[in-house]
This record gives C-alpha cells, sequence and structure tokens, in this order.
C-alpha cells in the first residue's frame, strides 16, 4: 500500500481493512471488493474517477445519495446484495452502460426517473422483486439487454407502447403483468 495514490484497478476477495490507505487512490478506475462492505459514501466521494465499481455479494442495504458523483461511472454490479432500494441519484449516472441488480432479491422498485441513463445497454434485473417498470424506461434507446421481467401495471398499459422505442433491445424480453 505505499504507493496506492497510483494504483488504477484494485480487487479485494478476502477480509481487507486499509480502506483508509486506498481513498488516497486519487484515479483509481476499478474497484471489486466482494468480501466485506467498504465506507461507501468515502469511495463515492473520494474516488470520483471509478469506471468499474464491483460490489458483488456484499451485505449492502443501501447506498447513499453519494452515488451520485461517480460521474464517469460505466459500469456498476450490485449483484446478490440486500439493497432495498436505489437512490434517485443513480440516474445522474449518465455514463452507466452497465447495471447488474441480478439477484437483489430485496430491491422491489427502480428509480422513477432510470430514463435519464440514456446510456444504459445492459440491466440485470432477475431475481428481484421488481414490480413495476418505470414509465421513463422507453428513453433507454440503447438498451441492448434487459434480463428478467419488463414488468406492467394493468391499469398503465401504455407502457407496452414505449417498448417499441427499445429498438436496440436483442434476445428475448419477458413480459409480466401485475
Amino acid at each position: 500500500m505505499e504507493s496506492v495514490s497510483k494504483t488504477r484497478h484494485f480487487s479485494c476477495v478476502c477480509s481487507f481493512d486499509q480502506w483508509d490507505s486506498l481513498y488516497e487512490a486519487n484515479h483509481l478506475r476499478t474497484l471489486i471488493s466482494s468480501w466485506n462492505s467498504p465506507n461507501l459514501d468515502a469511495i463515492f466521494l473520494k474516488l470520483q474517477c471509478l469506471r468499474v465499481l464491483n460490489l458483488f455479494g456484499n451485505s449492502i442495504e443501501e447506498l447513499p445519495s453519494s452515488i451520485g458523483k461517480l460521474k464517469h461511472l460505466r459500469h456498476f454490479d450490485l449483484s446478490a446484495t440486500d439493497i432495498k432500494k436505489l437512490p434517485d441519484e443513480i440516474c445522474s449516472l449518465y455514463n452507466l452502460q452497465t447495471l447488474l441488480l441480478w439477484l437483489c432479491q430485496s430491491l422491489a422498485e427502480l428509480p422513477t426517473e432510470l430514463g435519464k441513463l440514456v446510456n444504459l445497454r445492459h440491466l440485470d434485473i432477475q431475481g428481484t422483486n421488481i414490480k413495476m417498470m418505470p414509465t421513463t424506461m422507453g428513453k433507454l434507446k440503447d438498451l441492448q439487454t434487459l434480463r428478467g421481467d419488463f414488468v406492467l401495471d394493468e391499469n398503465s398499459g401504455g407502457n407496452i407502447v414505449k417498448i417499441k422505442k427499445l429498438q436496440q433491445l436483442r434476445g428475448t424480453l419477458h413480459l409480466g403483468a401485475l
């Protein structure tokens, strides 16, 4: 950890207790932590150059609003976490291309302004308990992959019309209704 300020990529798959020293890595691009949850607020405020953030399997229940500070973030993996709700600030991550929420069984809804993520290409909501897709989903014109059910509320069947704008989607689209 002597030359931590020059570190660009960091992966922690075992217990790590030197998070404070890692915060000096101002130009860190990749952070993979699958063992223990670091202080996320400090990460989001101090490591704003992150492009890849993988927190797969952490015991995270909520994200701080400072997630919106990661303007350069392109790949965000929260799979198999205990996340209950994504903060609205996640919708300000305009460069985000991949959002993985696979097996986030406590997650029941997506932010209403998810359509602001205009560069989102891959969304994995398989294994979640999402009850309804945001009405802004039609704005995700670059979306290529959607794993999981596209859930429509029977009272707002107009959402299905917005699917036609998702012309980059490939593979199979599963539609579900409440």
